[in-house]
């Protein structure tokens, strides 16, 4: 990848949910393209791809590209960069790392 995020924010790829994944619910209800856009919306874990070189938590530990993390709902812009969907985020944004 040859963009690069600065300072404090990452570049994080969202997880699927099996929702996403097979286009419906658990008791079989089909969803549409709309409802599919609703539910990436929500979306609150990811995978970290780049990482700006700021990102140090205070006490000292280092977030490491191919982390998991938990973040708001309401976090990021996305974005599209080589053709992939992407939120860039603030590392302030991190509710955990799993």
């Amino acid at each position: 990848m040859k963009a690069r995020p600065t300072g404090k924010t990452m570049f994080v790829e969202t997880t699927k949910s099996e929702l996403e994944k097979n286009k419906k619910t658990d008791s079989g209800i089909l969803l549409t393209d709309n409802g599919l856009q609703e539910l990436k919306k929500r979306t609150d874990r990811g995978t970290v791809v780049a990482i700006g070189d700021e990102c140090i938590f205070s006490d000292g530990s280092k977030l490491n590209v191919g982390d998991t993390i938990l973040f708001s709902r309401s976090s990021g812009v996305e974005t599209e960069i080589e053709g992939k969907d992407y939120l860039v985020m603030q590392q302030s944004c991190i509710l955990a790392v799993l």
